[in-house]
């Protein structure tokens, strides 16, 4: 597994391609009016129904990695779109992590459990050590037990998303 992770890489990934696959792969399970979102704004939206969705990438298997480390986390510094008082804060924001380049696996949080979980918060230490503010080494951590009850883990094998259970 290869999970090294450099400070200018992470921040200065192109994530359009990955809102596409998101967007396609939303559609397909039913949400309807979804736009792109600004690039320093929430990836997709759809405003008529105050819903929206995160989409990050991540260039490791984060589901192994997760159930190695008995938590499955997500960017602490996006907490604004699931705060009250954040830039959505009436909205419903789900969050979509890929786990490599070729955008074939994800992981689907669905709003409620990262509102449920959003003040239960880890640093990694690790990230600090390799230049990271505190901010952006911080993650809100749901417990992996809990998680897979409700976090949907898809892979894209034969021409089409299929869940992983």
């Amino acid at each position: 597994m290869n999970n090294v992770v450099t400070k200018p890489a992470a921040l200065n990934h192109d994530d359009t391609y990955d809102r596409i696959v998101a967007k396609a792969f939303l559609e397909d399970r039913g949400w309807y009016g979804i736009e792109y979102g600004g690039y320093w704004d929430l990836d997709l939206i759809a405003p008529q129904y105050k819903r929206g969705c995160d989409v990050e990438m991540n260039k490791y298997n984060h589901y192994e990695q997760f159930k190695s480390e008995g938590i499955f986390r997500l960017p602490a510094r996006k907490l604004r779109y699931w705060n009250d008082t954040g830039d959505y804060g009436d909205w419903k924001v789900d969050y979509i992590q890929f786990s490599d380049n070729s955008t074939t696996e994800l992981l689907w949080y669905p709003y409620r459990i990262i509102e449920h979980y959003k003040n239960n918060r880890v640093v990694w230490e690790g990230l600090k050590k390799k230049g990271y503010t505190d901010i952006q080494a911080s993650f809100i951590s749901i417990p992996f037990e809990v998680g897979i009850k409700h976090i949907q883990h898809w892979k894209f094998i034969s021409n089409e998303w299929q869940k992983i259970n």
